[in-house]
């Protein structure tokens, strides 16, 4: 199966660009997931700090979720 996505450019620069790029920002969401995940399991956190990233992990995969998105196999 093949898929071919054509733009005109430089009118559709943003949406090529967007398009092009898309597995550079999944992996940018992943990066961040992880790099909370890691701090939630080894940094000594206060209990304030650890309720602000744990919420912004949720509302990231949620986001994700919501869009219809997934992070890379």
């Amino acid at each position: 199966m093949k898929a071919i996505l054509e733009f005109e450019l430089p009118e559709d620069k943003e949406n090529f660009d967007a398009a092009s790029k898309g597995m550079d920002w999944a992996i940018v969401a992943w990066d961040m997931d992880q790099m909370m995940r890691q701090k939630l399991k080894y940094a000594e956190l206060t209990n304030d700090s650890r309720k602000v990233i744990e919420d912004l992990r949720s509302t990231l995969n949620d986001m994700l979720i919501n869009r219809g998105l997934q992070y890379p196999e």
